[in-house]
């Protein structure tokens, strides 16, 4: 599919996958449709997984947790470390 093509979609027609630029130009003609719009919505996301946001605060808590996961694991049962 050409990114023209992915931008003249109608509403009601589900495009497949989407390159990411055939999802940029399909969005381009889409953007300001509802959320019943196929094609907007295989556009959004086929970019959601593209430009995922990163949570930075939940990942060092995440990695501070393992952390402290580990270190209460090696006190209570070093040998499952060892494995």
């Amino acid at each position: 599919m050409s990114a023209a093509d992915a931008a003249s979609l109608d509403c009601s027609t589900d495009p497949g996958v989407l390159t990411t630029e055939n999802a940029i130009f399909a969005m381009s003609k889409h953007h300001n449709c509802s959320p019943q719009c196929v094609t907007l919505r295989r556009a959004m996301d086929t970019l959601s997984t593209e430009f995922v946001e990163v949570d930075v605060e939940r990942d060092s808590r995440l990695e501070a947790e393992l952390t402290e996961n580990l270190r209460w694991l090696s006190l209570v049962s070093p040998e499952i470390l060892a494995r």
